[in-house]
């Protein structure tokens, strides 16, 4: 009897892993459809919101590339490093978390802009926004907070019998959020007071990202950045045009 029900147990175990995991993909696939379908509709209406930062590459296209190294990374940071999957029972926990992190960084930056004034054109225009945040968002998630701390982490394995698996993660957390805000100020050109404090808070909240990413799943993650874009970009992003200017 201990041996059925421990080879009863093993299994059960296996099809469970087997129905997270395929959800893991299903659920990275669906969304990343879903936006590369949203992204596709600006530039067939001959918007060139993308352009700025994808170049001449079709959104569509580079979150479909995005995806592909993501998912395997997420499977890698998952197995290896204790980041969470994105079950629907951990994206639900997560949820509410991201709705803090979002609201507290889009009503700070919101202050910020009253007293530094942000130029005009800082953000996509409404209702544009609509169609470019989300799957730029993705894009951006899939890119520098997916396949790039899994690089990174790849890397700095031989550094885990030294510092500790845990001391690891948290070097190339601050490490990778370091990224993009140093990419904001080499496009800025500058270290204005705006440059200054984006490149902080950037740093903070993709810090704050990936620490939702490691306790709550890459869905939760990527909620917290739509969360924020919404309240930032799309929202204030449209009322900022009548309030500033």
């Amino acid at each position: 009897m201990p041996v059925r029900c421990t080879i009863a147990a093993m299994v059960a175990n296996l099809i469970q892993r087997l129905r997270e995991s395929r959800w893991q993909i299903v659920s990275l696939a669906v969304l990343a459809l879903t936006m590369a379908g949203l992204a596709s509709i600006l530039p067939a209406a001959g918007s060139e919101a993308f352009t700025r930062f994808l170049g001449p590459v079709h959104p569509a296209l580079a979150i479909a590339l995005a995806a592909l190294f993501a998912v395997p990374s997420i499977r890698f940071l998952v197995a290896r490093f204790g980041f969470s999957q994105h079950t629907w029972a951990q994206t639900r926990r997560g949820l509410p978390v991201a709705c803090v992190v979002a609201a507290s960084f889009g009503i700070a930056v919101a202050i910020a802009d009253l007293g530094l004034r942000y130029p005009a054109t800082i953000n996509v225009a409404f209702p544009e926004s609509l169609l470019f945040y989300p799957p730029m968002g993705l894009f951006v998630d899939l890119i520098f907070h997916a396949a790039l701390p899994a690089l990174l982490l790849l890397i700095m394995s031989p550094l885990i019998r030294k510092l500790g698996r845990p001391r690891v993660v948290w070097i190339a957390i601050l490490a990778v959020a370091l990224v993009e805000p140093l990419l904001q100020v080499f496009w800025a050109g500058t270290l204005a007071w705006t440059e200054l404090y984006t490149a902080v808070s950037v740093f903070l909240f993709g810090a704050a990202q990936l620490v939702i990413f490691r306790k709550y799943g890459f869905l939760s993650m990527y909620a917290t950045r739509l969360l924020f874009y919404l309240l930032w970009h799309v929202i204030w992003g449209h009322f900022r045009l009548e309030l500033l200017f």
